[in-house]
């Protein structure tokens, strides 16, 4: 019956919990992507505050500028650096929501601004502190890598470059080797997950992977 294949498919989205924060009813009048306890926007410093808040909202536009401030912020604490600032929540935040806005957005900007605040991130902390978060927002930068629009996947290639260094090729083998289970179980739940759910809550262009499917 039809209750029961609903009842299946929502054990199914629970058991994977891949967005399980978009659970919340259409109603919800904060309109943000993610829950308080998810994303944990009270715990940053309060210049990134706004800027959070902005990249968090459902539409383009609001996470437009959330990005650009984000990237302007980035650029003006790399020449006055700021040592009251906790970058911990910050890397947090941002590699929690770095896939949202990276990969899935249908907007092009968007993800191409996603990996060039991502770059500024690294630059301003060095890759040590990034080290911790890898497998966080890894995966997510590898799939842009491949995004089929030019201008993301260089721009997702340029901040990969700048975190690894030198011996690119040695080191990369062993980064995949260290995300390889999150890699895994992100690509996994992207291929079980409701093509029609990630259209409706990410804006997200899946036309091309309707068409996969309807070719099965």
């Amino acid at each position: 019956s039809s209750a029961a294949s609903d009842v299946y498919k929502r054990q199914v989205w629970s058991r994977w919990g891949i967005f399980s924060e978009f659970e919340s009813s259409t109603n919800d009048q904060n309109d943000a992507l993610h829950t308080q306890n998810q994303l944990s926007i009270a715990s940053l410093h309060s210049n990134f505050v706004p800027i959070f808040t902005n990249i968090s909202k459902k539409d383009c536009s609001t996470r437009m500028k959330g990005l650009i401030g984000l990237r302007a912020l980035l650029d003006e604490l790399l020449v006055t650096p700021d040592p009251q600032i906790n970058w911990e929540p910050i890397l947090s935040n941002f590699t929690y929501i770095y896939i949202r806005v990276g990969v899935y957005d249908s907007d092009i900007k968007v993800r191409r601004l996603s990996n060039e605040c991502l770059s500024l991130i690294h630059r301003n902390v060095g890759g040590k502190k990034l080290e911790k978060f890898c497998q966080l927002f890894f995966p997510a930068l590898w799939l842009s890598c491949n995004d089929p629009k030019l201008e993301v996947s260089k721009s997702a290639l340029n901040c990969l470059e700048k975190l690894i260094g030198k011996d690119f090729d040695e080191r990369i083998v062993k980064l995949v080797s260290c995300c390889l289970v999150s890699m895994m179980e992100l690509y996994g739940r992207l291929l079980s997950c409701d093509l029609k759910n990630i259209k409706n809550e990410l804006n997200a262009n899946v036309s091309s992977l309707f068409a996969k499917h309807t070719q099965h």
